[in-house]
């Protein structure tokens, strides 16, 4: 028989997102997350069901280790999150991208010289959740800052869920979402439950 895996980071989203829709429901859970069985299923990592709903929503998941800034940002380390660029058009897209990663969040008992104590150390989820037109609208726009050349990688710098930006990939006046914005906090997973509500309305 052929064994099936699940990668961590696709196993992480699912969860996440399964925990989130479901909260406080209390007599059964509203939704659930399949894996194909197919691994080269193009585009799709994960499908989303709503119970009782005739549609399904799509995924493709981006997970990314987080990397600590070299210089601390005052007393409040930067983290970094960084992707490969990739293609998505009409015969390989999902409704919904999650791009993820963990962050280390103990910052009182991290020392920069030092380091820190594995029994000490605190990580945390850091989720965003984009559309199939708003990930699209994102890729086309990754620049070169010197060339304006399309980048072959993207990435987001953060101290927490509230104050992300994104960082490579990023030119001023040709990026376009957020009305021109480094800012990324609005795509902040919880702050976007709504849009996967909605898309099964």
């Amino acid at each position: 028989m052929r064994q099936i895996v699940i990668d961590y980071g696709e196993h992480v989203a699912a969860e996440t997102l399964v925990e989130m829709l479901n909260k406080n429901k209390t007599k059964y859970k509203e939704y659930s997350v399949f894996v194909p069985l197919s691994r080269q299923q193009k585009g799709i990592d994960l499908i989303l069901y709503k119970n009782g709903s005739p549609k399904i929503a799509t995924i493709q998941v981006k997970y990314s280790r987080s990397y600590a800034g070299s210089k601390p940002k005052g007393h409040i380390r930067t983290n970094f999150l960084t992707y490969n660029t990739f293609s998505i058009n009409d015969d390989a897209k999902a409704d919904f991208y999650l791009i993820l990663g963990n962050y280390l969040a103990t910052e009182e008992q991290f020392d920069y010289n030092k380091g820190f104590a594995l029994n000490k150390v605190d990580y945390k989820l850091i989720v965003l959740l984009y559309t199939y037109e708003e990930m699209q609208e994102e890729l086309s726009k990754v620049r070169q800052v010197k060339t304006e050349k399309q980048d072959s990688r993207f990435s987001y710098r953060f101290r927490d869920e509230q104050d992300i930006e994104m960082d490579r990939g990023f030119v001023e006046g040709y990026n376009t979402l957020n009305n021109g914005s480094r800012k990324r906090d609005i795509f902040v997973l919880e702050k976007r439950k709504q849009a996967i509500i909605d898309f099964f309305d």
